[in-house]
């Protein structure tokens, strides 16, 4: 894989110019495809946000209450992003086991779970009054 250009400016390029931010687009669409090919936390909160998103169409949910669950999602997955890129970049420049490296891959680990718990607030909050609705309707409660 060609190494890209990190220096900030092309030769034949402005530095904003916008060739270059469809570039960039491009590294961060390559960053995600390679987490949801080989990352299996990636992989399990994707499909979380695949389940969501059914629920959504499912119940019908509001669109503030879209809101709340694309916001979830997007951040849990931004977070396991973060986690993996620091994870990766510890492992090349620390390559031997060090209880500082793996203290900050543990915080960052902790960031994750964090932000999974309030994800999981959130979507109890848009789906359970709907889940149980249902499961009312279902036994004739």
């Amino acid at each position: 894989m060609p190494m890209r250009d990190t220096s900030g400016t092309e030769p034949d390029r402005p530095r904003y110019h916008p060739a270059r931010r469809l570039k960039s687009f491009g590294y961060a669409l390559r960053g995600i495809w390679h987490a949801a090919g080989h990352e299996v936390n990636f992989q399990i909160q994707l499909a979380i946000a695949g389940a969501c998103a059914a629920a959504g169409l499912a119940f019908g949910i509001s669109t503030l209450e879209w809101a709340v669950v694309a916001l979830a999602c997007g951040a849990l997955l931004a977070a396991e992003l973060v986690n993996t890129a620091l994870e990766e970049l510890l492992d090349h420049l620390a390559p031997e086991r060090s209880e500082s490296v793996g203290r900050i891959k543990d915080l960052a680990a902790g960031s994750v779970l964090t932000v999974a718990l309030a994800a999981a607030v959130a979507f109890a909050l848009v789906f359970a009054p709907r889940v149980i609705a249902l499961l009312q309707s279902q036994l004739g409660a």
